[in-house]
């Protein structure tokens, strides 16, 4: 689970905030959440892009964000932790949804 990204590492991210998708053949879904309300549609929620719908994750974890800098490249890279469990991306918010997806796998 913690090699997907982009819209399945999204997607991933609203399973496990206990949200389900309502089919939509025009528009190719819209969430569910988990007090049976409509959410946005599937596309438009974007945690591992958008601050604002991948941020509030740090508040629900409490976790750490660290950016690690190679000396020996150019390279960068971002890990988010908590606890023993760490994860690592190319940008903080892919590291804090891969971080959110193992703590929720591991609940289950």
């Amino acid at each position: 689970m913690t090699q997907l990204s982009g819209k399945d590492l999204d997607i991933a991210v609203g399973l496990a905030n206990g949200w389900t998708i309502k089919p939509d053949a025009w528009l190719g879904g819209q969430w569910v959440l988990a007090d049976g309300s409509s959410g946005m549609m599937v596309d438009e929620y974007r945690p591992s892009e958008l601050w604002q719908h991948g941020g509030p994750l740090l508040d629900v974890m409490g976790c750490d964000l660290n950016r690690h800098e190679s000396e020996v490249s150019e390279s960068v890279e971002w890990s988010a932790d908590v606890g023993d469990h760490i994860r690592y991306a190319d940008t903080p918010l892919e590291a804090l949804c891969k971080l959110y997806i193992l703590l929720y796998a591991e609940k289950e």
